[in-house]
């Protein structure tokens, strides 16, 4: 058999696609502005999301638009939950989006998580492989708080006024951020 004879029609390779797409991807969020946004009768609305490289076309069915509690707009930075999937007839990539959340709204320390959680991901320090067993009887706890650590404060007295011999001693150090940036260490008894 040649290769010619061997060849797929249009339709398998876009049906292959489709099912290659939409089975391979979970629920995923994506940070986007929106454009072109349109509302149709129907009540569906279609527009693209996009970021400096790339942009793609999304729907929100009826159902899910009923219950946006803020109304879109072009233009708008969004957080949008959804899954990609393939419009067949014309190979298409589309996201189906089932909640959105304005940028606004993610607080900015919120962000601010989620930007480091990036950076450790990328630099691979969130890797399962990296995770060691925990020993038996740690010589060392690390107990990061507060600025004001009345948690500490707290575990600490119930550790002293329990009656009983101290399981665990505490060695309370604190890092201080100076002005200039640099970080400077103080042991408090």
């Amino acid at each position: 058999m040649s290769a010619l004879e061997e060849a797929w029609t249009v339709s398998r390779l876009a049906r292959t696609v489709k099912q290659r797409v939409e089975q391979d991807f979970p629920a995923t969020w994506v940070r986007g502005e929106l454009v072109g946004l349109k509302r149709y009768p129907s009540g569906h609305l279609y527009f693209g999301l996009r970021d400096d490289l790339a942009k793609v076309d999304c729907t929100i069915w009826r159902s899910v638009a009923a219950r946006l509690k803020t109304p879109l707009e072009d233009g708008m930075e969004v957080f949008a939950l959804g899954t990609p999937s393939v419009w067949e007839e014309r190979t298409a990539l589309r996201f189906n989006i089932v909640q959105v959340l304005p940028a606004a709204a993610v607080g900015t320390a919120a962000q601010a998580v989620e930007r480091t959680r990036q950076a450790l991901l990328a630099d691979g320090l969130l890797d399962p492989g990296r995770k060691r067993p925990l020993p038996p009887f740690p010589r060392r706890i690390a107990l990061i708080t507060s600025v004001a650590p009345t948690g500490t404060i707290s575990l600490c007295a119930d550790n002293v006024s329990s009656g009983l011999e101290p399981v665990f001693s505490f060695a309370y150090t604190r890092q201080v951020l100076m002005p200039d940036g640099t970080r400077r260490e103080e042991e408090v008894a």
